[in-house]
């Protein structure tokens, strides 16, 4: 039994809970997650409590309750899969002496999950991690303006300046005058031999009107 996956799933939980010069140790045992005294002392009943719980080789054992021990109660198999899933939901992180997994702090700063994970893979550690969230810039511009954040952004990149960045996005239908002539986007489309949509790329790049007029040109990109 001592070269069967099962058997290794033991050890490595008795090691994590027990061995403190186990790397994981920190997360398991040195906050408290304990493995139940009878699966502790044996292998055997560990074994038999998984055989008749569903145990297979492509499943792993799970704790229901995160800071709860290893014991029949809380243990339960999933696939591995999901397992990777909850490890990121449930890292433990330590604030100011209280210890909490990034979805509790998460959930009582009222912060996104996302939030947090994405500080603590920074590096970012403490009182920072859990700082209120700030609204981005072009979060907030996009809904003053109606228009969307990947939007502004295309436009701030092809040198829109303030005013032109808040004009409404344009439809096929909608009328634009270039030359003092007053067409629809469609009209003006058709007139230079391209789609709607590419005109209307044209228009949102900014570009002077004898670019906005120009035929299509395979190759050639307006800068």
């Amino acid at each position: 039994m001592c070269y069967t996956r099962i058997y290794r799933t033991w050890r490595s939980m008795k090691d994590r809970c027990e061995n403190p010069n186990n790397k994981r140790y920190k997360d398991y045992g040195g906050r408290g997650i304990l493995i139940c005294e009878t699966w502790s002392n044996s292998f055997v009943a560990f074994w038999e409590w998984a055989s008749s719980h569903g145990y297979a080789d492509d499943l792993t054992i799970e704790r229901i309750d995160v800071n709860g021990g290893y014991n029949p109660s809380n243990c339960t198999f999933i696939p591995n899969s999901e397992q990777s899933k909850n490890r990121r939901m449930n890292v433990c992180v330590a604030i100011g002496g209280e210890t909490k997994t990034i979805t509790e702090w998460a959930k009582s700063n009222n912060l996104t999950f996302s939030c947090v994970y994405l500080r603590y893979q920074k590096g970012v550690t403490g009182e920072e991690l859990i700082a209120p969230a700030k609204r981005p810039y072009y979060s907030a511009l996009a809904k003053s303006t109606g228009i969307g954040a990947g939007t502004l952004r295309s436009r701030v990149r092809y040198g829109w300046d303030k005013e032109s960045l808040h004009t409404p996005l344009r439809s096929r239908k909608h009328f634009v005058t270039i030359n003092g002539v007053t067409k629809t986007v469609g009209e003006w489309a058709q007139q230079i031999g391209v789609t709607s949509s590419a005109f209307i790329h044209r228009l949102k790049r900014n570009l002077t009107d004898e670019q906005l007029l120009s035929p299509r040109q395979d190759g050639i990109k307006f800068r």
